[in-house]
């Protein structure tokens, strides 16, 4: 189910470009891979690490995370003659929840429709103030009723608002935004044999948040956002001589 849980952006159409360049964009660097398509093939053609250059004592202002983070990235694609405009992206951390619900037997046009009226429940924010994704898994019954279950999606709309101003300045086109879990999960599945019967642990630690996928028999059980990551580890190690 690669790319399944993106959040449609309401101000963009939703396209689906056979070459795209993915940005990973976090607390103390950015990611950048552009992946060329070729029938169920990706090819790497180009990759960058780019650490942002922020003041180590005084800590940053939004806008001058943003300032780092565009300068950063102007400069990679300009070193590297890239003048592809479709972008993808992930968000994570406390603006974006997550939830393994059951909602009632609906079609997939039918609860795209109901989704917000149907989502608010579980969803700790003003519904007004976040985009909102999902993904029906399949049918179950429970209680003598039909119900399908499904993975829901919430992210503030200032979290996706924040990564359109980055590319919006550098006069880039931002298709989808992810979640970082789910962007994990993908990958691997894109990279495995569909009937595998494996349970596997992902694991991305970040500078501040360790993103964590459980995947059993390529299906989506678990997805966490914990916030003890890198920084933490380092700080150990620094206080330990190690």
């Amino acid at each position: 189910m690669p790319g399944s849980l993106a959040l449609k952006l309401s101000k963009l159409p939703f396209l689906k470009p056979k070459d795209s360049i993915a940005v990973d964009i976090g607390t103390s660097s950015v990611k950048i891979v552009y992946l060329k398509n070729a029938g169920q093939k990706y090819t790497v053609v180009k990759w960058g690490i780019l650490p942002l250059i922020l003041s180590e004592t005084i800590e940053s202002t939004p806008e001058e995370r943003k300032s780092a983070i565009v300068a950063a990235i102007g400069e990679f694609f300009a070193r590297e003659k890239i003048v592809l405009k479709n972008m993808v992206t992930s968000v994570s951390g406390h603006q974006v929840i997550v939830r393994y619900v059951r909602f009632p037997k609906l079609t997939h046009d039918e609860l795209a429709k109901t989704i917000v009226f149907e989502a608010e429940p579980y969803i700790p924010f003003d519904i007004k103030e976040v985009d909102v994704g999902f993904h029906i898994m399949g049918d179950v019954v429970e209680e003598g009723q039909k119900k399908m279950e499904t993975i829901l999606v919430a992210a503030k709309k200032e979290a996706v608002q924040s990564r359109l101003d980055v590319f919006n300045e550098l006069g880039l086109r931002l298709v989808m935004v992810d979640v970082d879990a789910f962007a994990l999960q993908n990958a691997y599945l894109a990279s495995i044999d569909p009937l595998t019967e494996d349970v596997v642990m992902l694991v991305n630690i970040g500078s501040m948040i360790t993103n964590i996928a459980i995947v059993e028999k390529t299906i989506s059980k678990v997805v966490r956002d914990i916030f003890i990551a890198g920084s933490v580890y380092q700080g150990y190690s620094a206080d330990h001589g190690m």
